[in-house]
């Protein structure tokens, strides 16, 4: 009731003589309203003056209080769309800006899934599908309808003032508001739990030196999913009963409801901190590549970028603690609706970065450099092929840019030929892509061809990864 008595503040005597003077047809103001009109219009010092009435705050103040304490919220609606009308105040409308940024934004997240799963094809030399890729493709089938409610919102009035809305219009924004609060939760943390299982599949369980790393990963998967189920539970349960999340606007139903301001702040602050979390974990990793500083910061630089979708939250953040007490809420839904589809689709879309980019670069291989894509392996150049400085547990990219991680031990071979290690006779049964059991020891790393793969372990432990010379080429 508060945020309607505070838009029917001004209506005051002017707001009757206006509908007469321009035949206006709209039904008169109830006892109610007028009564707390003509009860502050001495106190306000404007007499029957309306512009003096449209500007007065001791006058809106006033007649705020008294419409909160006595007049129903429909008819403190009306009232407000009276006081516009008189008031000459601009009509005021995004309604038209949401909708086009939601729908660009899902195309760019639905391409950069693609992308990803393009890249990831082992027909298309990928490594193939894990489980941070499906669980990347089930986030983009709930972004379709999360963005599909972002956009019922603005069709029902997010963008527009309260007063302006039908009854309806204002029940089905704030059921559409409870349901992309549930989709929010569920798709912020479906995308977290897939970035983190990427880092997983990264940073693989045969080294001790990332013992630490991948607890903590699937620690924050844990704290992830919690806190996601929580936050859904909250929203789905935030007024008793449900419906009265959406009802309760009107005065005329019954139910209780918790604090949404201080919810707001809570799921917004918690997002925050595990968006932080999640996407600056592998930082510390990726700073300790064999690369070169160069190539060091554009893998970082990639990665950071997941913080875009940490800023967006950031801005809604700052939306909901400026707008969250405001009585015309249905104005500042919109721009929160948009910074929170921006943050959900900027989330999808930096954590497809790394395909997207090793994707680009394979097209720029193949149709500028004229090099093979074919999905053959072992069908590269080995004559370019060099071997990096390696360290257990090892780091190495693939043709493609996609970053990849092996626990392999090769401290003696350098960023030097293959030939200078392996003699040409078996380089050249590698190319011709006949087995070769022979290989070159090392102290107690040994290098072994076998069908067209390049086989690196330590002599006292088991062969752990295998590599084709396309896979190591990009060592130059």
């Amino acid at each position: 009731m508060r945020w309607l008595a505070s838009l029917s503040a001004i209506c005051a005597i002017w707001l009757c003589r206006v509908s007469a003077q321009t035949n206006d047809s709209a039904p008169a103001l109830s006892t109610c309203v007028t009564n707390c009109i003509f009860e502050f219009i001495p106190a306000s010092g404007c007499g029957a003056d309306a512009a003096c009435l449209c500007d007065s705050t001791v006058y809106t103040n006033a007649v705020q209080k008294c419409l909160q304490s006595n007049c129903p919220a429909k008819e403190a609606l009306l009232a407000g769309r009276y006081q516009s009308t008189a008031c000459g105040e601009p009509v005021r409308s995004e309604d038209t800006t949401t909708p086009r940024v939601v729908w660009t934004m899902f195309a760019t997240a639905a391409i950069g899934v693609v992308a990803r799963l393009i890249f990831r094809n082992p027909y298309a030399r990928g490594h193939g599908y894990g489980a941070d890729d499906w669980t990347m493709l089930l986030a983009l089938i709930i972004l379709i309808p999360f963005n599909a409610v972002v956009h019922l919102m603005t069709k029902a009035g997010a963008g527009r003032d309260i007063w302006s809305l039908e009854p309806d219009n204002i029940t089905m924004l704030l059921h559409t508001s409870w349901m992309e609060g549930i989709l929010y939760a569920v798709l912020m943390t479906i995308v977290k739990v897939s970035i983190l299982l990427l880092y997983l599949r990264i940073w693989t369980a045969g080294s001790t030196d990332n013992i630490t790393f991948r607890r903590a990963c699937f620690i924050l998967i844990g704290i992830n999913i919690a806190a996601g189920i929580a936050i859904a539970l909250s929203v789905v349960f935030e007024c008793m009963p449900i419906s009265y999340a959406w009802t309760r606007w009107d005065g005329e139903h019954q139910g209780t409801c918790i604090d949404y301001s201080a919810q707001s702040y809570a799921i917004s602050a918690i997002s925050v901190i595990l968006d932080l979390v999640t996407f600056m974990l592998p930082i510390g990793k990726l700073a300790n590549l064999p690369l070169s500083k160069g190539k060091k910061f554009g893998v970082c630089f990639v990665f950071a970028l997941g913080l875009l979708a940490t800023a967006a939250s950031m801005v809604r953040l700052a939306y909901l603690i400026r707008d969250s007490t405001s009585p015309n809420f249905s104005l500042w839904l919109a721009p929160i609706a948009t910074w929170t589809s921006l943050e959900c689709n900027l989330a999808v879309i930096c954590a497809c970065l790394p395909a997207m980019a090793g994707l680009i670069q394979k097209v720029w291989n193949y149709t500028c450099k004229g090099k093979n894509w074919s999905s053959r392996r072992g069908s590269t150049n080995i004559d370019n092929v060099r071997l990096s400085s390696l360290h257990t547990p090892a780091q190495y990219y693939d043709e493609g840019g996609a970053y990849r991680y092996h626990s392999i031990t090769l401290p003696e071979i350098t960023k030097t030929s293959l030939r200078q290690h392996i003699s040409a006779e078996h380089v050249d049964s590698l190319r011709a892509g006949r087995p070769d059991k022979r290989g070159y020891r090392q102290n107690t790393n040994e290098v072994f061809l076998d069908d067209g793969a390049i086989e690196m372990a330590s002599r006292n432990s088991p062969y752990e990864q295998a590599f084709t010379a396309q896979q190591t080429s990009t060592f130059r």
